[in-house]
């Protein structure tokens, strides 16, 4: 199965691909202290509804259930697990975004813990196929080439088949999801179109995990001022690192260096990296995703124990 990632433009291209059939086994492993036996799941793909819970039994404090779905090939089922406190009681939802299941015509196992994102470790993803990845090379040359009105807005013809040459290069060897998606997201930069780019809010189940469910964020949030890392809020167990904090380095790349990397593989309208910074600002909103944890990790994975970070106290700048 062709595992692949979203583009976002002012026109979304997207194809369909045959039904089949999708054996699903679900498992939650933890429910809250006070949910009852009636505890189960709603969805958007029959036989699950969003109208009607689907029942899962009870073994040992775990719940089960096994379903067929009956789908296209990729088509994205979205569920949540519920619970009601007698037949009649109101219905109790996960308080977290739809949980989402790629379907394929193969069986799958999800297992989830009640109000905890699903996390799939990127390294156990399969590979992508150079026959996959030039399928979408095409696609994508015929879109910036034919369909995105502004391609050359910033951009020579010269300019842009450089950049088309680069990534279908790139795209000539089997990728990892991970390499895939920078190597995409670094062409999108280079179209200097602020409002075209790789988005964050819907890819699949399995690339939202990888941008951010796994342990891999830093524990504060900061803005960027002058090119400087500042820390706005401390999320560290001993809170060693006060507002106003300036984050020196992390596994030994400067800050500087952090900011000139990543800027490589952010969208913003026209050359200037100004915009990029905030938009490379960690803020810590509650309700959006943000593109320092999509790729930060990525760019610079944490090491055995961690990210190693150096920083200067307020009191001592």
């Amino acid at each position: 199965m062709k595992n692949s990632f979203t583009l976002l433009l002012s026109l979304l291209l997207f194809a369909s691909i045959a039904n089949g059939q999708t054996y699903v086994s679900f498992e939650l492993e933890d429910t809250p202290a006070h949910a009852s036996d009636l505890v189960g799941i709603r969805g958007s793909i029959p036989p699950l509804s969003w109208y009607e819970t689907y029942p899962m039994e009870q073994m040992d404090g775990r719940y089960f259930v096994e379903l067929d779905f009956s789908a296209n090939e990729g088509e994205e089922l979205e569920f949540k697990f519920v619970y009601q406190s007698s037949p009649d009681a109101d219905v109790n939802w996960e308080n977290m975004d739809n949980r989402t299941l790629s379907l394929s015509a193969e069986e799958v196992s999800y297992t989830g813990n009640w109000d905890e994102p699903y996390y799939r470790d990127p390294s156990t993803l399969p590979m992508l196929s150079v026959e996959a990845l030039q399928a979408d090379y095409a696609l994508i040359e015929t879109i910036f080439r034919e369909v995105h009105p502004g391609t050359y807005r910033y951009l020579s013809e010269e300019e842009l088949t450089i950049n088309l040459a680069k990534l279908k290069e790139t795209f000539s060897n089997p990728l990892s999801v991970s390499e895939a998606y920078l190597a995409l997201n670094k062409f999108i930069a280079t179209i200097k179109c602020g409002h075209t780019a790789s988005p964050l809010y819907n890819q699949s189940a399995d690339v939202t995990a990888m941008l951010f469910y796994g342990p891999d964020k830093l524990p504060f949030t900061f803005q960027w001022l002058d090119g400087r890392m500042i820390v706005e809020l401390d999320a560290t167990v001993l809170n060693i690192l006060p507002t106003g904090t300036e984050i020196l380095k992390i596994n030994g790349y400067s800050t500087y260096d952090i900011l000139k990397i990543m800027c490589q593989y952010v969208p913003s309208d026209g050359p200037a990296n100004n915009p990029k910074d905030g938009m490379l600002s960690l803020r810590g909103y509650p309700w959006r995703y943000e593109l320092f944890d999509a790729a930060f990790h990525l760019l610079i994975p944490p090491g055995e124990s961690g990210y190693e970070i150096q920083y200067l106290s307020p009191n001592e700048s």
